[in-house]
């Protein structure tokens, strides 16, 4: 499996932490918050 690389909305916070990421992973989308990025969900 490849790693994914993980981007940050150009909506979220900036530097106070409130960051919402996506990754593509092929076949499927993940979104995570970047302040737990282990609670990531994938669609």
């Amino acid at each position: 499996m490849t790693t994914p690389r993980w981007r940050k909305s150009t909506h979220s916070g900036g530097d106070e932490g409130n960051c919402v990421e996506v990754a593509n992973l092929g076949d499927h989308i993940a979104i995570r918050d970047s302040k737990v990025p282990g609670a990531g969900i994938s669609f």
